[in-house]
């Protein structure tokens, strides 16, 4: 299944897996859409996850995605059932990407120098991120862990030796 873009308006339908081949950019809009995704395989030619692309895949359970490099906000917020993700080529992770993931415990980010507003708020189960950066500098906004364990002290964020 080849997909550009996919749209669907004010209805339920489920769907359960998506295989995305030789596209560059990936892109769900949905308004009112109950998604029952829980498995994507997304390819290295695929380097864009768009603005709200996977946005309510409340039955999403994990995310690896090795190529992409560029997300837009909000590219997966309230994918409730999310438990780990792993971002390998990005440098940068948007605003509010992983927002009320509320089962999200870990997350790898091998080459992540910028954590956006609001990334991980209200991801209230998130115990581990881990930045493996070889990058002196990680950025990280303000709110970015906001009602997080993390920032309650029951978590950490895992970075190299050589950031301190």
């Amino acid at each position: 299944m080849k997909v550009k873009k996919f749209y669907k308006y004010d209805t339920d339908f489920l769907l359960n897996s998506i295989l995305i081949e030789k596209n560059d950019y990936f892109y769900v809009f949905a308004t009112n859409v109950t998604f029952l995704l829980t498995s994507i395989t997304i390819p290295a030619s695929v380097t864009t996850i768009g603005e709200n692309a996977f946005q309510n895949c409340t039955s999403l359970t994990s995310v690896d995605l090795p190529s992409a490099t560029s997300f837009g906000s909000n590219a997966f917020i309230d994918c409730t059932a999310l438990t780990t993700a792993k971002i390998s080529s990005a440098t940068s992770i948007g605003d509010g990407m992983f927002a009320r993931c509320t089962s999200l415990t870990t997350v790898d980010l091998p080459s992540v120098t910028s954590i956006g507003e609001a990334t991980f708020a209200y991801c209230v189960n998130l115990k581990a991120v881990i930045v493996r950066t070889t990058s002196t500098v990680v950025e990280v906004a303000f709110n970015a862990f906001a009602e997080t364990p993390i920032l309650q002290g029951a978590g950490n964020i895992y970075v190299p030796s050589s950031m301190y």
